[in-house]
């Protein structure tokens, strides 16, 4: 949208100066300039309200900040927020589309984490013949290292400042820190390993939704 209204103003300057001597188309390209200069100023507040990520937490904090409800829904036209006079909250509404893109990132995080794991499988093949299926160490080293790097991403995302102030979000994080924590702490001792000795081999996060073991 901003690029759309600063190309428009651009080239109806380029028209009012080319039609210096045709008063007629003038004054309709002066007139046409005019209100793509005076919506200008309502460009940042259609981007902040067009945030993705914004959620109705967000549109309830921008209500109660302007003393009425402010609620995408049929109807809600750009015509609608300028009538609404909300470009006088318009710092206000910018710092909550800010606070709710970087949650959205958070949340994007949060799944991508997760899907991360709807591709890995245990590879388990059966020891001798104790009746003990033991997880093959190309397996294990892939999961060491995925839960590696999902430990270093929801550090990250806690040391946020914009998460911790949130407390639904800051709940999504520290759940899915737990559960990735408590289940690499937790580790699956095999009896019987090669060459006779016990292997300790980390678990999955199971609240990732491993698929079924194979």
């Amino acid at each position: 949208m901003e690029n759309l209204v600063n190309d428009s103003s651009r080239i109806l300057s380029q028209t009012i100066r080319a039609f210096r001597e045709m008063p007629s188309i003038l004054k309709i390209a002066e007139q046409v300039k005019g209100e793509v200069e005076k919506f200008k100023r309502y460009v940042p507040l259609a981007l902040a309200l067009r945030t993705e990520g914004m959620k109705n937490r967000h549109w309830d904090e921008i209500s109660s900040m302007v003393g009425f409800e402010v609620r995408p829904k049929e109807g809600f036209t750009m015509t609608t927020v300028i009538n609404m006079n909300l470009i006088d909250y318009l710092s206000e509404i910018e710092r909550v589309s800010e606070k709710a893109a970087k949650e959205y990132a958070i949340e994007m995080n949060l799944i991508n984490m997760k899907k991360s794991w709807e591709k890995i499988d245990f590879k388990l093949f059966p020891w001798k013949n104790s009746g003990t299926w033991i997880v093959a160490q190309i397996s294990f080293e892939d999961i060491n290292a995925l839960i590696d790097e999902n430990m270093v991403l929801t550090q990250q995302m806690m040391s946020s400042r914009k998460a911790s102030s949130e407390r639904s979000v800051q709940g999504d994080i520290c759940d899915g820190h737990r559960g990735v924590e408590q289940d690499t702490d937790e580790d699956v001792e095999l009896n019987g390993g090669v060459g006779g000795a016990a292997e300790d081999v980390a678990c999955t996060p199971t609240h990732l939704r491993l698929p079924h073991h194979r």
